[in-house]
């Protein structure tokens, strides 16, 4: 059995992203408390950076999957556009790793996402958000969709969506450690 640390991005003063009326932070915490319920069913320990809308620091976030002993941390995010841009063309999912090992980890849950709910599979790409830094087990930040998408927004705030993103990132984390 594995400890995963799951991270619901944003929270309390930290809006995220913002669309309508729609804000990143709760869309974030909803899906990562499914994810959490997805890994417990399938057998699996999680650690929540947080289970309520508060804010945690981004290092406090790291430091608790450190603490615990996390074998793994995902962030869970929503993407968005800015209002000049077309809302309806910006859609997909896309998982961004800084490590080395994480990279099979961000390509497998990248694809999971696409093909569990059908949006684009925009890929695992290498960057340096500060949560996937400062963690020492494999890190990843999962963006899950454009919030700015109505219709991708819609399908992800569904409760199918929500269940289709919970499994998708549960088989593809299984599907890692395998």
């Amino acid at each position: 059995m594995s400890l995963f640390a799951i991270d619901a991005g944003h929270g309390g003063y930290d809006n995220g992203a913002s669309y309508e009326g729609r804000l990143e932070k709760d869309d974030n915490l909803r899906l990562a408390l499914a994810v959490r319920d997805e890994l417990i069913r399938l057998g699996q320990d999680v650690v929540m950076t947080r289970d309520t809308d508060v804010f945690v620091p981004l290092d406090e976030r790291a430091n608790i999957a450190n603490n615990a002993g996390a074998d793994l941390f995902i962030s869970l995010h929503c993407n968005s556009v800015g209002y000049a841009q077309n809302a309806n063309t910006a859609k997909g999912t896309e998982v961004y790793y800084y490590e080395e090992i994480a990279g099979p980890l961000a390509s497998t849950l990248s694809a999971h996402l696409a093909g569990y709910t059908q949006r684009t599979n925009r890929g695992a790409k290498r960057s340096n958000y500060r949560v996937t830094l400062n963690t020492f087990a494999p890190s990843v930040l999962v963006e899950m969709g454009f919030l700015t998408n109505p219709a991708e927004y819609d399908s992800m705030a569904s409760k199918q969506g929500i269940y289709q993103t919970a499994n998708a990132i549960g088989d593809g984390v299984l599907e890692f450690f395998g």
